[in-house]
């Protein structure tokens, strides 16, 4: 049993087990991307304040996004375009401007054609795999490389333009804790609804695994506060008209300064490994874990830059015995970008084709009741069509739709994707004909 990773990674397995059309996650750190990573699938998190988390209960609201997880990157820019824009509730939709953001759409601009001319740079160190990533990691980053190029993407290595030191210098320190009065406002804006009034509360009356999960989280707390009015508030600067921690500018610097650094240079996105390994088996990861790159804490939670992951394929080792297991690759752009991002997975999507994405071995497909039916009353419309008066000189396109319905009819009616495989050849035969003879 191999770690989904997390916390969304429920909805990366239910999503890539077809359980569900397409999920929402939710990042503070990593929480869409690494279990988007390790489930095969795409996932975003999205420049901060483009979507509300009004109503999502809180980890560092400074830094926690909601964001969609889907099987085909049409499929997240359709989620995104739902999900997008202001909320007078979120103040930092309302900063960020995300309706202004969002105007433009996310599924008008894609195309097959969207690498062409894209200017994609890299971190050495985030994919230097002559010495960090597994072998098994190395020919999946190397076949997406390939794919990236071959849909016209040049890569480019961006390392002495956008250092390690300079990386290090513009997030540094951007770490408050508001863990405690972010959860208790939470709390208390459910008024009655709520079960529990404050973290100190869930953490003397809470379930035994409630208790464990939230002594991590407030490990930093000397004390806890007995109400909402009572907690320290930790947004103690006033940034135009907006409380927020004391880096918030430090935040607002950065995310300019890479955006800024990105432009001048052409870059359209940058990409990193954010690990170095498939999945490990099940169990808590860690940010010193040598699997774990660091970097997807950086760009996206501590200054609020959009990051996508795309699935990069499966491991090969070579092994016997060995499972193949899936693994994601990171990109970032500047703020309000998303559109690059999508564009990107779209075009990278339709070069790679379908090999990078798969339904795991152990989930078998679940019959399909109502297109069963579908299928066999269209099965039925073709035969009377058939025995429809019509012009002798048809015969040939009717025989090759009753050879279709053959086809159709021999199928395996437990499988929906050989039924509906089945069901696309037959509609165009059938429809070839009642165009002509009607019926």
């Amino acid at each position: 049993v191999k770690t989904p990773a997390g916390s969304s990674g429920g909805t990366a397995v239910a999503v890539t087990c077809n359980f569900a059309a397409a999920g929402v996650g939710t990042d503070t750190g990593g929480s869409i991307r690494n279990p988007s990573s390790f489930g095969n699938i795409y996932g975003m998190r999205p420049s901060k304040g483009l979507i509300s988390t009004y109503g999502i209960l809180p980890l560092k609201n400074y830094k926690d996004t909601a964001g969609p997880m889907a099987r085909t990157a049409e499929d997240m820019a359709v989620m995104l375009e739902a999900m997008a824009g202001t909320d007078e509730n979120d103040d930092y939709t309302v900063e960020a401007g995300a309706d202004a953001l969002a105007a433009g759409g996310y599924t008008d601009g894609l195309s097959s054609e969207g690498l062409k001319g894209v200017r994609i740079g890299y971190l050495e160190y985030s994919i230097n795999y002559s010495s960090w990533p597994d072998i098994k990691v190395a020919p999946m980053l190397d076949q997406t490389l390939e794919t990236l190029k071959a849909a016209g993407a040049e890569i480019v290595d961006i390392s002495d333009i956008l250092t390690t030191e300079m990386i290090n210098s513009l997030t540094s320190g951007i770490n408050s804790e508001t863990f405690e009065y972010d959860l208790n406002k939470y709390l208390s804006l459910k008024g009655d609804a709520a079960e529990y009034k404050t973290v100190s509360e869930m953490l003397s009356y809470g379930s035994s695994d409630m208790q464990m999960y939230l002594e991590k989280l407030a490990a930093d707390y000397y004390s806890l506060a007995e109400s909402f009015e009572t907690t320290p508030d930790p947004y103690s600067s006033v940034i135009g008209e907006y409380k927020r921690i004391p880096d918030w500018n430090k935040v607002l610097y950065g995310r300019a300064k890479i955006s800024e650094i990105l432009e001048e240079n052409g870059i359209d996105a940058v990409l990193y490994l954010s690990f170095f390994d498939t999945a490990a088996d099940d169990g808590p990861y860690v940010e010193d874990d040598p699997n774990y790159a660091g970097y997807d804490i950086a760009f996206g939670p501590k200054l609020g830059l959009p990051e996508i992951s795309l699935p990069m394929g499966f491991s090969h080792s070579g092994e016997e015995g060995e499972k193949e297991l899936p693994l994601g690759l990171s990109l970032f752009s500047g703020f309000g970008q998303e559109d690059k991002l999508i564009n990107i997975a779209y075009a990278y999507e339709q070069q790679a084709g379908e090999e990078i994405r798969r339904i795991p071995d152990n989930i078998p497909p679940l019959k399909d009741e109502a297109l069963n039916q579908f299928v066999s009353d269209l099965i039925q419309s073709a035969y009377e069509l058939s025995n429809s008066r019509y012009d002798s000189t048809f015969d040939g396109l009717v025989q090759d739709m009753l050879d279709v319905c053959k086809n159709t009819e021999s199928v395996d009616w437990d499988d929906p994707y050989a039924v509906y495989e089945a069901a696309g050849e037959l509609a165009a035969a059938y429809d070839k004909i009642h165009a002509i003879i009607g019926g």
